[in-house]
């Protein structure tokens, strides 16, 4: 498994189950659909986070994660 969720695309998905969570313990998500539906993609958005990595990235072959520069200067 290869890294494939940049360091801005996990802060998005953690404001996302970060404003879901707030919006659900303060009941402003009345519809039980809605709000299982939403506690569903916020566990997988937890998930990829803790993986680095999205299979839906992967079958569609998308990547923001940037590969870090290892070359060495030479001087």
């Amino acid at each position: 498994m290869d890294r494939n969720i940049g360091k801005t695309d996990k802060q998005i998905r953690l404001l996302f189950v970060l404003v879901v969570a707030i919006l659900g313990e303060l009941k402003l998500i009345t519809n039980d659909t809605i709000a299982s539906v939403l506690a569903v993609l916020s566990i997988a958005f937890i998930v990829t986070i803790l993986l680095n990595f999205s299979p839906i990235y992967r079958v569609f072959g998308f990547s923001t994660y940037k590969k870090p520069d290892t070359k060495e200067s030479t001087n």
